[in-house]
């Protein structure tokens, strides 16, 4: 499989789901999981077993970051002049959340 490069520790995880909620529900909904939270959320599941076991991690961060042409999904990444300015390590943290949703184990935070 893909080398995991986000941290899965209770507290990446915690901050991701706040930046997860402030920044991605609108369109992929509470539990990313797209039209099943409800008709108003358009955008992919993100919270999909298939999906998410395809798709490394650098590219998730890569897609939240720059978005994706040709889609709604717009850039989120610092400088990348979309509608938010994450960092790459905030990035990070809502991919380790987005993995906590499909079981990639939490470390217990030290």
């Amino acid at each position: 499989g893909h080398r995991p490069i986000v941290e899965m520790n209770e507290t990446v995880v915690r901050m991701g789901k706040e930046l997860f909620t402030m920044n991605c529900i609108g369109c992929h909904g509470p539990n990313g999981l797209g039209e099943r939270d409800g008709k108003e959320f358009f955008a992919p599941a993100l919270n999909n077993k298939d999906f998410l076991n395809a798709a490394s991690d650098g590219f998730l961060m890569a897609t939240i970051a720059k978005g994706r042409a040709g889609t709604p999904m717009r850039a989120f990444g610092k400088g990348a002049g979309g509608i938010s300015q994450l960092t790459t390590e905030e990035i990070g943290n809502i991919v380790s959340f987005i993995r906590s949703l499909n079981g990639r184990k939490i470390k217990n935070s030290e």
